[in-house]
């Protein structure tokens, strides 16, 4: 309910008033499931990512679709009482998800295509941090009621262990083709520094 001058500034506070109602249904299914929302490496859920999306809701993304079903006047003051469906305010939400998977899954696909191993780690790189954004929606989601799909969550879960295989491999391939010259004492050190780092590998290659 809102109360103010004009009918127009009462809608306005209503609609803040559902907005704060919503956001404490969000916040309060969020501090349940934020543990139960980790990907296969144990990131959890982004703090921030979370408090951005729960911003967004006390702007109301879609105002439009809470209604005024009752104004009344009385000495210069407008009253007014607007109502919103749980499916409205979960609509950009739901929207925004569908998104995020497509992007996480076409990610994937470029992981799983790519054979250049730079190419390939960014591509599940980029892969993971969408994924991970996309929990923080879904967590909005089930604050709201609404099931999300979980066929981004198996596919990802699929990826990220044929991710770890590929990493097993990942490694730069030293071959030293000139032997002992002058410059070997050079190689060598450049060789230690390296190794000291990454997983280096003496080998063709």
């Amino acid at each position: 309910m809102g109360i103010a001058t004009d009918a127009n500034s009462a809608l306005v506070i209503a609609q803040k008033e559902i907005s704060a109602k919503i956001q404490s249904v969000v916040v309060a299914q969020t501090e349940q499931t934020r543990q139960a929302n980790v990907d296969a490496s144990g990131n959890e859920t982004l703090t921030s990512s979370f408090e951005a999306k729960t911003q967004v809701i006390t702007r109301l993304q879609n105002a439009q679709d809470a209604k005024p079903i009752v104004t009344l006047t009385q000495s210069g003051k407008y009253g007014v009482i607007a109502c919103m469906q749980r499916s409205d305010a979960a609509r950009p939400f739901v929207k925004e998800a569908a998104l995020m998977q497509d992007s996480v899954m076409l990610a994937l696909k470029t992981f799983e295509e790519q054979n250049h191993p730079i190419v390939k780690n960014k591509a599940f790189i980029t892969a993971r941090d969408i994924y991970v954004r996309t929990l923080a929606v879904e967590d909005v989601l089930h604050g709201l009621g609404v099931d999300v799909g979980r066929d981004v969550k198996a596919a990802f879960d699929s990826a990220q262990q044929k991710y770890n295989d590929f990493r097993s491999q990942y490694a730069f391939y030293y071959q030293d083709e000139n032997g002992a010259d002058a410059t070997a004492p050079q190689r060598r050190l450049v060789f230690e520094r390296i190794s000291a780092k990454y997983p280096v590998r003496n080998a063709t290659c």
